[in-house]
C-alpha cells in the first residue's frame, strides 16, 4: 500500500498533547536555572534564603539583596513561561516540544507568525488554561484542529516533518474494529 505524507496537514491532538508536556519540562528546567542563578547572586550578598527570613539581623547590603532576589524570583516565575512561547513562537515558529514533535505554528495563510501574532496567541493561550483546558479541547472538534488560542490569533498547527501514515497499521485496525479477530492466512499452496 502506498504511504501518504502528512507535512502540513493539521496536526492532531495528541502530537499537540505531547509538545505541550514536553515544553512544560522545558519551562520547569529554565525556571530551576533561573532560580539556581538568583539564589547564587543572593549568596554573594550574604542574603540566602534562610537569612531574608530574618531581615532584622540583615545588614542594608544584605536587605537590599533579599528584595531584589525576591523581586527577582517573582518575575522569573511570572515570565519565564511566556517568554519563552512568545519567542519561540516569534522566531522561529515552534517551540521545542513542537519541534521534537514535528509540528509547526503558521499563519492561517502558511506564513510566519511574527511577535504580534505570537503575542496573540499566548494571550489566547492564556485564555485556554483560564477555561481549565476546554480551549485546547476545542482542537478536537474543529474541522482545522484549531484551539481557541488558534482562532484568536488566526493560526494554525501542522505537521513539519514528512512524516508518513502506516497504512498497514491503520488498515489492520479498521479489520479488528469491524470485524473481531482477523483470521490466519491462507496456508501457502504446494505445487506438484
Amino acid at each position: 500500500m502506498r504511504s501518504r505524507n502528512l507535512q502540513g496537514h493539521y496536526a492532531g491532538f495528541l502530537s499537540r498533547a505531547v509538545g505541550l508536556i514536553l515544553d512544560s519540562w522545558v519551562v520547569a528546567a529554565l525556571l530551576a536555572i533561573g532560580v539556581y542563578v538568583i539564589l547564587r547572586v543572593m549568596g554573594l550578598f550574604g542574603a540566602g534564603v534562610e537569612p531574608c527570613r530574618d531581615a532584622a539581623s540583615l545588614t542594608s547590603t544584605g536587605r537590599v539583596g533579599c528584595l531584589a532576589g525576591t523581586l527577582s524570583l517573582f518575575t522569573l516565575a511570572l515570565t519565564t513561561g511566556p517568554l519563552y512561547y512568545l519567542l519561540c513562537w516569534a522566531l522561529v515558529g515552534q517551540t521545542v516540544g513542537q519541534r521534537l514533535m514535528g509540528l509547526r505554528v503558521l499563519k492561517l495563510d502558511g506564513g510566519e507568525l511574527g511577535i504580534r501574532r505570537s503575542f496573540a496567541r499566548l494571550i489566547g493561550f492564556g485564555l485556554c488554561y483560564l477555561t481549565l483546558g476546554i480551549g485546547f479541547l476545542w482542537v478536537l472538534i474543529d474541522d482545522r484542529r484549531m484551539g481557541w488560542h488558534d482562532k484568536l490569533a488566526r493560526t494554525c498547527v501542522v505537521y513539519d516533518w514528512k512524516a508518513e501514515q502506516n497504512e498497514g497499521f491503520i488498515a489492520r485496525v479498521k479489520r479488528k474494529l469491524h470485524r473481531g479477530p482477523t483470521p490466519p492466512p491462507p496456508a501457502p499452496q504446494t505445487g506438484s
